[in-house]
């Protein structure tokens, strides 16, 4: 590669020698790596970079939080490790605390909290935008669905034990079943345990069936943040009589969340790719 081919692949920030992109100084390396000591490592990030500034900063791979670092260095605020004809617009020096911060030990409930943030985040994601009309579709003509019973009250298709093959249901079956679950095992393991499945209110719309999705989940993390690393392993109630350790509660929902949320992505895909190819999702 010649030195011009080789500029420009500097100035996109990789060559063939570094295919992810690390930008290198190999002149100016070794000093580098003598000036890194155990009592002043910083870190450096570049943010951006210009064509009207003189030169570039080194920079490192990228990170989860979205950041491009720099090498280790001891250099002094406002420098950098330079190289050709390109140059940061800012550097923003960051300390061992916003790494440790992302990899820090977690207790047990920090961790329950965490993942079901995570996983609920991702199930709602994979709501937004849903109307009456999807809510109800019928992916096959026998599939389990939210109806009137013959006392004129919603409710939706059910069987103990489940069926095998399991059926397909509507997008509003999986997502009042999500609902209706965080709030029965609510009930149980944290509230007065009186409350059964017959005795819900199914919501037969999208926004009646979100809305009891959001207080189910409410509900659920409350009781987390009120919960102890020792109450974890404490004995709770199921609305099926067997007794749990609460943390089985909270995984077991996170489980739920997962498993349903993905049926109810596939299904959504499904609706979309079966409708007018003019109202694609």
């Amino acid at each position: 590669m010649n030195d011009a081919a080789r500029q420009a692949r500097i100035a996109e920030g990789s060559s063939p020698e570094n295919p992810i992109g690390l930008t290198r100084a190999s002149t100016s390396f070794s000093n580098l790596v003598r000036s890194i000591t155990s009592q002043t490592v910083r870190r450096w990030v570049t943010t951006s970079a210009s064509r009207s500034s003189s030169s570039v900063t080194v920079r490192g791979v990228k990170q989860s939080f979205g950041v491009r670092l720099a090498w280790w260095s001891t250099l002094g605020p406002g420098r950098g490790l330079r190289y050709g004809n390109y140059g940061p617009k800012r550097i923003v020096e960051l300390d061992w605390a916003s790494t440790r911060a992302q990899n820090r030990s977690m207790s047990r409930v920090e961790l329950l909290m965490a993942t079901m943030d995570e996983g609920y985040a991702r199930l709602r994601s994979r709501l937004v935008g849903l109307g009456d009309e999807e809510f109800s579709w019928l992916p096959v003509p026998e599939a389990w669905t939210i109806y009137k019973d013959r006392r004129d009250r919603w409710t939706y298709n059910y069987a103990v034990p489940d069926p095998d093959p399991a059926p397909l249901t509507t997008i509003g079956w999986q997502l009042v079943h999500l609902g209706t679950c965080k709030v029965m095992y609510h009930e149980w393991a944290y509230g007065a345990a009186r409350l059964t499945f017959h005795e819900l209110e199914i919501p037969h719309t999208a926004s009646g069936a979100l809305s009891l999705l959001e207080e189910g989940q409410r509900q659920l993390r409350n009781d987390l943040l009120g919960t102890s690393e020792l109450q974890l392993d404490g004995p709770r109630k199921t609305n099926w009589g067997e007794m749990w350790p609460a943390w089985r509660i909270f995984w077991a929902m996170i489980d739920h969340d997962a498993l349903h949320g993905g049926v109810i992505g596939c299904l959504r895909d499904l609706y979309c790719w079966t409708r007018d190819s003019s109202a694609r999702c």
